[in-house]
């Protein structure tokens, strides 16, 4: 316990000693000061401590959320023999916004859905199943299991091409927020080839498909082995440049925590 805090709780117990004295008389105007004095002092002392509190009670909750997800990812996968579901069920085009996308397919294998949302994200989050509602979640899918080629099927990963389960990133903290301004409840890389150069691999609290730190400058993570730990955020993006044997987007897995994004790509540090 802090000297100011003792020598506030100190002066409070002398002043209620003094009412108690006192009982029916009036309060000094001196009196009435001293009391407000302390009790702003204290208030200044307990706020922010219960404030930090509640926002670790919160990342506790969102990581349990996170085991919650992978749980019901991996009872997906084993019911659809060995195939991660992707991040979008099928071509946008074919079913257009009621297309499911991972959230509404693993859903079955929850008992809430509530775990979907992470509790310190804004309240642009809620539980999303379409891809019409692809902006909403706070708990993202790593895009990388579910590639969807422009044109084409979302390309399925299957658990037998995943060499390091333990390391692979199967879901994090997202940004949440309205599509239609360009967040999208994923997370992956933001390379593009098409640039010519590797670009961005990731991006924090940004709009798209992207990374939130908002436990503390940090992030919660789930590993395709189920396990799920809260890293800095400075571990997770990229320390280095890739390989010159590598491709553009090799640069994702560059980073401190050693954590693989990429899933059906080798580089040259796997």
């Amino acid at each position: 316990m802090s000297v100011t805090l003792r020598q506030s709780i100190g002066t409070a117990i002398a002043v209620w000693e003094r009412i108690m004295e006192r009982k029916s008389k009036a309060f000094t105007l001196v009196e009435l000061l001293v009391v407000l004095a302390i009790i702003t002092i204290l208030a200044s002392i307990l706020f922010p401590a219960l404030a930090q509190a509640r926002r670790a009670a919160h990342k506790t909750v969102c990581l349990s959320n996170q085991r919650q997800l992978t749980f019901a990812v991996l009872m997906y996968t084993e019911d659809e023999h060995g195939t991660f579901p992707g991040y979008v069920q099928d071509t946008w085009y074919r079913q257009g916004d009621t297309t499911p996308i991972w959230t509404g397919m693993v859903s079955p294998y929850l008992k809430s859905e509530g775990v979907h949302v992470c509790p310190s994200a804004s309240q642009e989050t809620k539980f999303g199943a379409l891809w019409g509602q692809r902006g909403w979640p706070s708990l993202g899918l790593n895009t990388n299991f579910g590639l969807w080629i422009w044109g084409g099927e979302p390309i399925r990963i299957n658990e037998s091409e995943i060499e390091k389960p333990a390391k692979n990133v199967l879901l994090a903290d997202s940004m949440p927020g309205d599509h239609r301004l360009g967040y999208r409840g994923y997370i992956t890389n933001a390379w593009n080839p098409r640039e010519g150069q590797c670009g961005v691999p990731i991006v924090i609290n940004g709009v798209g498909a992207v990374l939130s730190d908002r436990h503390n400058r940090g992030t919660n993570v789930a590993l395709v082995d189920g396990h799920a730990r809260w890293y800095p955020i400075e571990q997770l993006v990229p320390n280095r440049a890739p390989s010159i044997m590598d491709w553009c987007h090799c640069v994702v897995d560059a980073n401190a925590a050693g954590l693989k994004w990429l899933v059906h790509y080798r580089c040259s540090t796997d």
